[in-house]
């Protein structure tokens, strides 16, 4: 639960940069995270390596990160294609633990 609820919030981010910030839901799936006691901050890796470790997951098809993202609430769509550099961004903005 705890790797699909940090999974979640990068997804959120990776669509607030594909479709355009989207605040609310945003913050709505944040507290419906943690309403269910599920971590919204990410272990203290750094966000390359946890790319390349997304690399060897089933969202990786033919070298190509394939990702269910938000357009809003409701509505979600499977890209095919999400570039490296648009991931590392939306990981870096995801809060990491104190050390």
């Amino acid at each position: 639960g705890e790797a699909v609820a940090i999974g979640m919030m990068a997804a959120v981010r990776i669509s607030d940069i594909v479709y355009g910030k989207q605040v609310d839901p945003r913050h709505r799936i944040e507290h419906l995270i943690k309403k269910c006691r599920l971590p919204v901050v990410m272990p203290r890796f750094d966000s390359e390596q946890i790319y390349q470790a997304m690399t060897l997951d089933k969202k990786n098809v033919d070298d190509n990160m394939r990702l269910v993202l938000l357009k809003e609430i409701g509505a979600v769509e499977i890209v095919p294609d999400v570039e490296q550099k648009i991931i590392i961004e939306a990981l870096d903005k995801i809060p990491r633990e104190e050390a």
